[in-house]
């Protein structure tokens, strides 16, 4: 068995218990800069950073750089607080 190349969001999964569409989503992801917003955490890993300023102004600051425009919020607290801060463009 080989480990998963990259193995981020994988675990200890192996390459071979890996579905094909798993590692492509993992080629995708890996490379995308990530913030991560946490009570508990004081550190992360990969293309991450932990979130040093409150919601509104990360998402701010991350609007203003030069990207492809895509802002994703995962987690019902968080998307809560970006709904409430009026953070929201679009819904999918």
């Amino acid at each position: 068995m080989q480990p998963v190349p990259g193995n981020v969001g994988l675990g200890d999964r192996r390459a071979d218990h890996v579905r094909a569409g798993e590692l492509e989503f993992a080629r995708i992801w890996r490379p995308i800069p990530k913030v991560v917003f946490s009570r508990t955490l004081s550190a992360v890993a990969g293309n991450a950073r932990l979130a040093t300023d409150d919601l509104a102004t990360e998402v701010r600051r991350l609007r203003d750089q030069p990207s492809e425009g895509m802002v994703a919020v995962g987690g019902a607290d968080l998307a809560a607080a970006a709904i409430a801060e009026d953070l929201i463009d679009e819904y999918r």
